[in-house]
């Protein structure tokens, strides 16, 4: 299990079968919020997955009220630029811990 910091919010991320509700990941913010990523998706799936899923609590944390199709899109367009310029995309993570 991973925690995940969201502002004031620490949402964990757990890994579970969630074959039988046919779901890839959820996220639940009552009564504590929780992030579940199917346990039997490949490594690129659970990623986008636990991104796509992270957007979620960030919308429902900060009041955003974004749709599916709007966090899909996020989720879509972050992954794609993370898995085709993963040098750029550490270089800048890099720069947000520097002063």
């Amino acid at each position: 299990m991973n925690i995940i910091h969201i502002g004031y919010v620490d949402v964990p991320i757990i890994e579970a079968d969630l074959n039988e509700e046919g779901l890839f990941g959820s996220f639940e913010f009552h009564p504590q919020p929780e992030i579940h990523i199917d346990s039997s998706l490949p490594p690129r799936y659970k990623a986008a997955t636990a991104l796509h899923e992270i957007l979620e609590a960030i919308s429902a944390i900060y009041g955003l009220d974004l749709s599916e199709a709007q966090i899909r899109t996020l989720e879509a367009t972050l992954a794609g630029i993370a898995v085709r310029q993963p040098d750029a995309v550490l270089g800048w993570l890099k720069l947000l811990g520097e002063d």
